[in-house]
């Protein structure tokens, strides 16, 4: 609504009139607040029952990347780091379903180290949530750094959209599918640096730091084994 701000109540008055013609409707989408602090305060007093995901199609993203003038305009007003507290509740519901099966099928006798090793796994996840928020603080810098930059923004935007759309049922196989499909990428190696950094200083007996090291490895042999493929194609 847009009214007159000499005239107090008046975007209230608006509000409260649209909402009766729907009023049959279950939710109505009243917008962001663009980065306003009023019309947040304003928006938050209707007391909204949720918040919209905001979402940037990757044929956008293509549009931006291919607009020279559109990454020289492009600016990064805000970044909001969130963490999917439901796939860790996923996760601990899978390790309790296992722990389940493991007493059925084994008994009584064997309890004590079958709970030994859900409170290993449980501690083991619990590291790895921790290094994922320090994983996607790293994501949130790197973004920063690169929107200075209008040649290393466009190059971050396109490997944004060649991130491949990934789907599991099993919580444990996502972390494996994004680990490799695209670590190769800028910002994934340098969240892996901040990570493999973090992981080394407080964890470094635990299994999270020890997959960080066998992918830096990997990652390095990859890189050799391509130049040197490239060298022997140039030769001849």
């Amino acid at each position: 609504e847009k009214t007159n701000f000499a005239v107090p109540g008046s975007a209230q008055y608006l509000f409260r009139e649209f909402s009766k013609v729907f009023a049959d409707c279950t939710y109505i989408n009243v917008g962001d607040d663009l980065g306003f602090e009023n019309l947040r305060r304003v928006k938050m007093s209707y007391r909204p029952a949720m918040f919209g995901e905001k979402i940037i199609t990757k044929e956008r993203l293509q549009e931006i990347a291919d607009s020279g003038d559109g990454i020289q305009n492009l600016v990064i007003d805000k970044i909001d780091v969130f963490f999917n507290i439901g796939i860790l509740k996923d996760k601990l519901e899978y390790l309790n379903q296992f722990k389940s099966r493991f007493l059925e099928e084994y008994g009584e006798g064997r309890r004590q180290e079958i709970e030994d090793d859900t409170r290993k796994n449980i501690e083991e996840l619990a590291i790895r949530f921790e290094s994922t928020a320090i994983e996607e603080i790293a994501h949130a810098l790197y973004w920063i750094a690169v929107s200075k930059n209008p040649a290393k923004f466009r190059k971050a935007i396109l490997e944004l959209i060649g991130y491949p759309d990934m789907r599991s049922d099993n919580p444990f196989e996502y972390d494996q599918l994004k680990h490799h499909r695209y670590q190769d990428t800028a910002i994934e190696k340098r969240a892996s640096l901040w990570q493999r950094s973090y992981l080394e200083s407080y964890y470094p007996e635990s299994e999270r730091y020890k997959e960080e090291v066998r992918d830096k490895t990997a990652q390095k042999d990859r890189a050799e084994s391509e130049n040197k493929s490239a060298s022997e194609e140039h030769k001849n």
